[in-house]
């Protein structure tokens, strides 16, 4: 789990990219300016900017802090000494279990809506 936002810049951070999750699940990133995701985040619109130079960035954003959350649910280390096909049973069922992650889902249909079509 992310450690809590120390600064005052970094709370804002946060607020941004929670913002921005949400706009974009509502809205599409598309159909989301940088202006209503200041104000959804109670932030300027030159704050937003500070942290993130396009909406582009934010999704970039949102999908490697998805990435760190997956990698960290999935840390499944390999043990010579136990039998390799349930370890590889557990693998998986963690792949499918992160595959089918609602979150995941909508992220990924985001992504794939605004940077390939």
């Amino acid at each position: 789990m992310a450690e809590k936002p120390t600064t005052l810049s970094e709370q804002k951070r946060l607020a941004i990219l929670e913002a921005a999750r949400d706009a974009f699940r509502e809205k599409g990133v598309q159909g989301t300016s940088m202006d209503a995701l200041a104000g959804r985040a109670g932030v300027s619109k030159r704050t937003v900017y500070n942290h993130f130079p396009s909406k582009e960035a934010l999704v970039l954003q949102l999908l490697a802090q998805f990435q760190e959350t997956a990698r960290q649910r999935l840390h499944v280390k390999y043990n010579a000494g136990k039998p390799l096909e349930p370890q590889l049973l557990t693998l998986v069922g963690s792949e499918i279990e992160l595959a089918c992650d609602p979150d995941y889902l909508e992220l990924a249909r985001l992504a794939a809506g605004h940077f390939f079509y």
